[in-house]
């Protein structure tokens, strides 16, 4: 009786173990965008490819696409109500663990803020926000520093120039994104590049609008790594 039930129990922690396996593997799957998802990536040199209009077709929240050119950073971006409306559910409105890319609640879809936020996880697979952590390497920072964000009314490429790795406190760089405006614009940027682990000086007027992709750092209690953009309209 007693090997009857040590089999059993030994039985069940297998399953258990193998469910878990599978169950870590689908959740990293899931965080990559899917190949039906990727059929509506909006092509900026194709006038004929599927638009953002179309995609809301299935996924009504999503307003833009936003790639870095040399990561997996590569994913529609939805605008919510609530920062928490997407923390757990993908572009379809779905449960995930990996949520979605979204921009802050507070921020306006035609990107006319002066200072932008979109949010990801920080997943250890490189999916979603994921690649962030490879910007703390100053020769990986220097290599990756373009990127895309196409909107349903227009084109942004983003020209990012600086890296950091913050507290979740703090008071300058973990703020409310309309804090920031034309008027305190130079001082912000200041602060960014004096708290910068990686950076690039280049021209950011007080007109210019600002983008930070903002994720979580694993290994830092409260710890945040931010990648900051200027976003230049085709």
């Amino acid at each position: 009786m007693l090997d009857l039930i040590f089999g059993m129990f030994m039985i069940l922690v297998l399953l258990y173990g193998g469910y878990c396996v599978y169950d870590i593997h689908q959740v990293r799957q899931n965080a990559f965008v899917s190949e039906k998802m990727l059929k509506y990536k909006p092509d900026i040199e194709d006038e004929e490819a599927p638009t953002l209009k179309e995609m809301q077709s299935i996924a009504s929240d999503v307003f833009a696409w936003l790639t870095v050119d040399g990561t997996h950073i590569d994913y529609p971006v939805v605008k919510c109500n609530d920062n928490f409306d997407y923390v757990n559910r993908d572009v379809y409105g779905d449960f995930s663990f990996s949520g979605a890319v979204f921009l802050d609640c507070q921020n306006h879809i035609e990107m006319t803020d002066s200072y932008n936020i979109l949010y990801g996880h920080h997943m250890d697979n490189g999916a979603m926000f994921g690649d962030l952590e490879k910007f703390e390497s100053k020769d990986f920072f220097d290599k990756h520093k373009t990127g895309v964000l196409q909107t349903i009314g227009a084109v942004y490429y983003i020209q990012f120039f600086a890296f950091c790795s913050i507290d979740a406190y703090d008071k300058m760089l973990a703020r409310d994104p309309l804090e920031v405006t034309g008027e305190n614009m130079s001082e912000f940027i200041d602060y960014i590049y004096a708290h910068s682990l990686c950076s690039d000086e280049i021209d950011i007027s007080s007109d210019d609008k600002i983008v930070s992709l903002y994720t979580c750092h694993d290994a830092v209690t409260n710890g945040r790594y931010l990648l900051f953009g200027k976003l230049i309209r085709k």
